[in-house]
């Protein structure tokens, strides 16, 4: 512990101020006034809240972290993989559909050997009255079918017939997208 000589240097030290009564009378340094002080500086606050800023900062990540993932265009081979095998055409300039995604959507797949389903039900000759059927319950009056590669065109073709005798034409061929070749 320092002793001070000068009474008022250690009043600047401790902070205090000198109180004079005419001259005649002073406050004197007291040890409990420093340690009043010493323990009002470790006093911590509780903070009782939530720092806005910070969850604000979390929360604007994980929103541009959704936007990402849900900007890219859905792959749709795990959703026709899980029906029925299917080879999809394979091309370059694929354009995306959103309207293939819809609940209700009017899907015909044509496989290898020709069987023809609607909606993941095998039809047969049916093709126009389901469709009809479709339309009337709300679908978008366009046909998505998904053919195999490998099919026969003669077989496609009837089902293409069959989607022109129940109305519609507007049919857009699902196919997968090749990856772009690095220049």
């Amino acid at each position: 512990m320092y002793l001070f000589a000068d009474f008022h240097h250690s009043q600047r030290i401790f902070g205090q101020q000198a109180v004079s009564n005419g001259g005649s009378e002073a406050t004197m340094w007291k040890p409990s006034q420093a340690r009043v002080r010493r323990e009002r500086k470790r006093n911590t606050t509780l903070y009782t809240g939530i720092h806005v800023a910070g969850f604000a900062g979390v929360l604007v990540a994980l929103l541009f972290m959704f936007l990402a993932h849900s900007l890219r265009a859905p792959d749709l081979g795990p959703y026709l993989g899980k029906v029925m095998a299917v080879d999809l055409p394979k091309v370059q300039n694929a354009t995306w559909q959103p309207g293939a995604l819809r609940e209700d959507f009017m899907w015909i797949v044509v496989t290898r050997d020709g069987v023809v389903y609607f909606r993941r039900n095998r039809i047969h000759d049916e093709i126009p009255d389901v469709m009809r059927a479709a339309l009337h319950d709300g679908s978008e009056k366009k046909v998505y079918p998904s053919v195999d590669t490998y099919g026969r065109y003669a077989k496609v073709k009837v089902v293409l017939g069959q989607i022109r005798l129940a109305g519609v034409s507007d049919v857009v061929f699902l196919a997968e997208k090749l990856p772009r070749a690095a220049p």
